[in-house]
């Protein structure tokens, strides 16, 4: 289960996701598979927010986040590892995503303090029931600091269990 959500403050939005698993009645613990690609999913969210700082690429943020993921056997996801925020939920500014011509030249924007960004990486695997596939989506919120990106949320740490 993925909660989405985003709200305004001072004209600014958000876009952030929490994510939990929803046990079934004989389950203490999620399958395997379903903790590997959470796994895989925090590391990828993980390298991504790690190549956050001024004068970083939306194309390198991308690259650090989509390399986890494809590593660890997954297919690639079809959408941008993240983007800015702002007046909108989607901001007009960098783009972080991979070189396919649909993102143009945003993917090569330099980042600049105080950016704001929800890096959201993906992993969809293969699934009996839901419609065929599970799909993980992670999304976090970060502004960019002089060292690095700082979170603006509390960070997803540990797959959420629900009764």
């Amino acid at each position: 289960m993925v909660i989405n959500s985003g709200f305004c403050i001072e004209g600014h939005m958000s876009d952030v996701n929490k994510i939990a698993y929803v046990l079934r009645e004989e389950e203490s613990e999620p399958p395997e598979a379903i903790k590997r690609i959470f796994a895989t999913g925090l590391e990828s969210t993980r390298a991504g927010i790690a190549k956050i700082r001024p004068g970083a690429t939306g194309f390198e943020v991308d690259k650090a986040a989509r390399d986890v993921v494809t590593k660890a056997g997954y297919n690639e996801y079809p959408h941008a590892t993240g983007h800015t925020t702002g007046l909108w939920i989607h901001g007009l500014g960098i783009i972080l995503g991979p070189e396919w011509k649909a993102y143009g030249s945003k993917i090569h924007m330099k980042m600049h303090k105080d950016d704001i960004y929800a890096v959201e990486p993906s992993i969809r695997i293969p699934s009996d029931t839901q419609d065929g596939s599970i799909r993980i989506h992670f999304q976090e919120m970060v502004i960019v600091e002089e060292d690095g990106a700082r979170y603006l949320t509390e960070p997803v740490t540990e797959l959420m269990l629900i009764k």
